[in-house]
């Protein structure tokens, strides 16, 4: 049961890590985008 444990611990570790980092690098990526278009009085985002 313990390896089993530690194989999930890992799993989960490892695994989320990517997407999370992934996640607030296009989430950065979005808000730059998105404020160099709120300058466009045509495109009211916020």
């Amino acid at each position: 049961m313990s390896s089993t444990n530690g194989l999930t611990s890992s799993i989960t570790i490892y695994g989320g890590l990517p997407i999370f980092i992934c996640g607030t690098l296009g989430n950065l990526l979005n808000i730059r985008l998105l404020w160099r278009t709120r300058r466009n009085p045509c495109a009211f985002i916020f």
